[in-house]
């Protein structure tokens, strides 16, 4: 879960946050709401999050809130970023786009079971993504994406991604006020602190 919550957060960090359009949300099918999903961290949209996510119990929706406080922390990351580095620099704060890229292919080429309103998407590393259909729109439940041996509950995934997006806001302020000069210096700084700090606060125990 952790691996899989990284790349999300690096995702939501690294897309073109240069283009302020909505998200468009394909949800026909579930392979399409996962990577609607994909594309609306990419735009760094939160009011498509709650299209695309269906959040009935109080953790669901802790974890959805925290997916928009997350999206909101990289963008005002990028804006610092831009204003300090150029736009281009300010997109590689967490490195490449490998990590999204990555959760892009598993989720697309993964095993589709559906029966009634329920789906599940399956990748060839055991993560899954649970789906239900609500009218005719195929909505994601928050959960545990990970395989069996690397599960957190959905209250410390919440507090996973509530970390990275306090972190982020920090390094942010750091780079607006011209405490890391160089892009480096902030990409060190996140790999440093914030991500080790999120995994500090979530893991179970």
């Amino acid at each position: 879960m952790i691996r899989i919550l990284m790349a999300l957060a690096m995702l939501a960090a690294m897309g073109g946050c240069d283009d302020n359009r909505p998200a468009t949300t394909d949800q026909s099918t579930p392979k399409a709401a996962a990577r609607s999903l994909l594309h609306a961290l990419d735009q760094r949209d939160a009011a498509a999050l709650d299209r695309l996510y269906i959040a009935q119990t109080p953790d669901q929706q802790r974890f959805v809130k925290a997916m928009g406080t997350l999206l909101a922390s990289t963008k005002a990351l990028y804006d610092a970023g831009a204003a300090r580095y150029g736009s281009q620099d300010a997109k590689q704060l967490l490195g490449s786009a490998g990590p999204g890229a990555d959760m892009s292919r598993q989720f697309t080429q993964a095993q589709e079971v559906v029966e009634g309103d329920a789906a599940t998407l399956t990748s060839d590393s055991g993560e899954q993504l649970k789906l239900k259909k609500v009218g005719e729109q195929w909505r994601i439940i928050p959960g545990n994406f990970g395989s069996d041996a690397a599960k957190m509950d959905l209250a410390h995934s919440a507090i996973y991604l509530e970390t990275v997006a306090a972190q982020l806001s920090k390094i942010a302020g750091e780079v607006s006020a011209g405490k890391l000069s160089e892009v480096d210096d902030a990409r060190a700084r996140i790999a440093a602190e914030a991500l080790p700090a999120a995994e500090r606060a979530a893991l179970p125990g």
